[in-house]
């Protein structure tokens, strides 16, 4: 009986030894991230049968137990990927919203002040210091231009950048957690025991993986089986590698894939973790600001150049352009165009800015039929078996070299440079052409009442070759003139029937005459000779800041002027800042909530330990002296059988 207090005492005491021993690991790893609270489960040792009935022989450790809950878990590592994913989006959209917007950096001020000295000039054209103030001024807006296309530039590296960098962490968690598969799964099939705290490391390992792409795990026997987007990252004991390579359409755009199987961009950017946060950035934000950008640009130079070049400057030439216009990127063949035709490629011209909408394209041919895809709304924009020759948005696309194939396929990006392209063609402020060149004259014998306007150049430039020949317009009776080319010695027209106020238009140029005129009186069109203080042009080019000359509505009227084309670029940053903060603030919270749920569950509390503690030791202490008590009663037992 003795000896059966004496087992069932060292029972008691090796139970509370274990109790003891993991209450001491709980507090030891109280800040250990993604530990879980241990507790010993005890059960009673199979009792002894006797006359009397059964007997107890005291107490048995049945394992340790991890207090986990896989839900809690699963939703602590999905939302730690949202989280990631709007921390990374809000980082570079916080960037940009904050260069846009400054006034010392933005292309709103540098507007208002390039076309505030051109109005300047034209009150007073041939002030040459006037003229020095505007050309600064276009160099300034030339600056802003290129500034901001840098700066999307600069968050593009950054980006490609720090894809490079969470690729190689995805990658050493995926390789950390296929060796623990392989511990875990060798140590619970030689122990028939869970090793608590490699799963807890590997779950640890799983969240971070979640912080830089979110990813479905899948759980086979002891083994995680994790994949990204369908892809398999870890089967196992095995690691894929994640690699960022860069897209065959567009060498400085990254893509993700595992192992060769390339990861679509759009099944990315609506997943968590910090890489569908980088890639929707990008996609949702960078390209369409860089793209904007560069249809403001295009759409400065290009109408401003147009009016220029209907205009005098001060030596009585011709205007010529103003600025060098950026030039539309020409498309970036894919990889299987370049290795079916090396020589094939594409050209693109400008059409209308007017109707350039900052959008992304894509051409391919399917061996029949061509089509055009605008990409910010995945519209078909052409569809044929022609090659799409006409124009399309605002641009025209041309082919040279060779023939198509198919399956080929060109990305189009007509904007995403020209920002960063614009320069100012002159630098002589006297190469300004602020004065018409032409000019009207009423004849001083006219003995009516009618009387011509300054009359305007009609565009498109180039000018008519015979726009500043002299041009006479005879009135042969009060309702019917003639119109006769002085420098040709040819005449125009006769009997035209006179509409008071109606355009007439020769050799390019419009005028319209008014009241009536008497039979015999003359109207003259001629060269704006030593028109240096004539700022007609001038006025023109400057009502081109207010008119709305930009993002054409589907029946093609521009509905933007300049300052609103940026400030539709300055909305959706702003608006996308704010909505990404509120996502971050919203998700941080919820995911607060999910960790005080699993903690309350599974969190070591040092109160509770503490008191585990107290308990331990005094269950051994009572142990402790029960087996004094029991070797006692063995020494009585051996006196009294001496």
């Amino acid at each position: 009986m003795s000896m059966g207090i004496f087992n069932i005492a060292v029972t008691g005491m090796n139970a509370a030894r274990a109790g003891l021993a993991t209450t001491e690991h709980n507090i030891a790893n109280v800040n250990t991230p993604g530990y879980h609270r241990q507790e010993v489960l005890q059960r009673a040792v199979a009792p002894n049968y006797s006359g009397a009935g059964f007997f107890g022989r005291g107490v048995e450790i049945e394992t340790v137990r991890r207090i986990y809950d896989q839900f809690l878990d699963e939703q602590v590592a999905l939302g730690q990927a949202q989280v990631s994913r709007y921390q990374a989006y809000q980082n570079y959209v916080t960037q940009l919203d904050s260069v846009l917007g400054q006034e010392s950096l933005g292309v709103s001020t540098a507007l208002s002040g390039f076309f505030a000295a051109l109005n300047d000039v034209a009150a007073d054209a041939d002030d040459v210091t006037r003229r020095s103030v505007m050309l600064s001024r276009a160099q300034t807006l030339v600056d802003r231009f290129r500034t901001l296309d840098g700066l999307a530039d600069d968050l593009r590296s950054q980006v490609n950048g720090q894809i490079k960098d969470t690729v190689l962490l995805v990658n050493q968690y995926a390789k950390e957690i296929a060796g623990l598969n392989e511990k875990i799964s060798w140590l619970q099939g030689a122990t028939g025991d869970v090793p608590n705290d490699l799963i807890d490391r590997r779950d640890e390992l799983v969240r971070r993986l979640n912080e830089q792409v979110q990813t479905d795990v899948v759980r086979q026997g002891s083994s995680y089986n994790i994949f990204i987007s369908g892809q398999t990252l870890v089967l196992g004991e095995r690691a894929s590698t994640l690699s960022a390579v860069p897209s065959p359409e567009d060498p400085q755009r990254l893509q993700l894939a595992v192992g060769l199987t390339v990861i679509p961009e759009q099944q990315l950017i609506g997943r968590g973790g910090a890489l569908g946060g980088l890639f929707a950035f990008r996609d949702e934000v960078l390209d369409s600001v860089q793209n904007q950008l560069g249809r403001l640009a295009v759409g400065v130079a290009q109408q401003f150049n147009d009016q220029h070049r209907l205009g005098q400057d001060l030596s009585g030439a011709l205007g010529g352009l103003f600025f060098a216009a950026p030039v539309l990127k020409a498309p970036i063949p894919s990889a299987a165009t370049v290795s079916a035709n090396p020589g094939l490629s594409l050209g693109i011209g400008l059409a209308d800015p007017a109707r350039l909408t900052g959008s992304d394209y894509r051409l391919s041919y399917d061996g029949t039929n061509f089509s055009v895809v605008r990409l910010s709304d995945k519209a078909t924009v052409y569809s044929g078996a022609a090659f799409p020759a006409g124009p399309i948005d605002g641009f025209t696309l041309s082919v040279t070299g060779g023939a198509f194939a198919g399956g080929e396929s060109f990305l189009i990006q007509p904007t995403r440079e020209a920002a960063g392209d614009i320069r100012l063609a002159i630098s002589d402020p006297s190469k300004i052409a602020a004065a018409a060149p032409i000019r009207t004259v009423t004849a001083a014998a006219n003995t009516g009442t009618g009387s011509i306007s300054a009359g305007t150049v009609n565009p498109p430039p180039p000018p008519n070759p015979n726009l500043q020949n002299t041009v006479t317009l005879t009135f042969t009776s009060p309702t019917t003139f003639d119109v006769y080319d002085a420098a040709l010695g040819v005449s125009l027209a006769s009997g035209v029937a006179y509409t008071p106020g109606a355009d007439i238009s020769y050799n390019g140029w419009t005028v319209q005459i008014s009241g009536a005129p008497a039979a015999g009186d003359v109207f003259t069109v001629e060269a704006n000779a030593g028109g240096v203080t004539d700022g007609r042009n001038a006025i023109l080019l400057a009502g081109l800041e207010t008119s709305k000359t930009l993002a054409a509505d589907a029946s093609g009227a521009p509905t933007a002027s300049y300052a609103g084309a940026y400030n539709m670029v300055l909305s959706q940053v702003a608006n996308k800042t704010f909505e990404v903060k509120a996502n971050a603030s919203a998700n941080s919270a919820l995911l607060d909530q999910v960790r005080a749920k699993r903690e309350e569950l599974s969190g070591v509390n040092l109160d509770e330990e503490a008191a585990n503690l107290i308990r331990y030791q005094q269950s051994y202490a009572a142990s402790a002296k029960a087996f004094q008590v029991a070797v006692t009663v063995f020494d009585t037992l051996l006196d009294a059988m001496r």
